[in-house]
């Protein structure tokens, strides 16, 4: 729902929006598009869905603070 209202204008990847898994969550020719542009962005799939495991964002972990840092005091 969120890539189709998305893919109406407003400019943003809407392309990169999945369902849990990687699913695409659209249907008919919005999900043939949606996965073409993905395949374009070099998104490998497996079988119906994205390869999570190679796609996935992974946030790098806070940065711990030097003791005695006055910042975090």
């Amino acid at each position: 729902m969120v890539a189709g209202i998305l893919r109406r204008g407003f400019g943003l990847p809407w392309q990169r929006v999945l369902g849990a898994g990687g699913a695409i969550k659209l249907t008919g020719d919005n999900a043939i598009e949606q996965r073409l542009r993905l395949e374009a962005e070099g998104v490998r799939f497996r079988g119906r869905k994205v390869d999570m495991k190679a796609h996935e964002f992974k946030p790098k972990p806070p940065k711990k603070a030097k003791a005695g840092n006055p910042r975090w005091q």
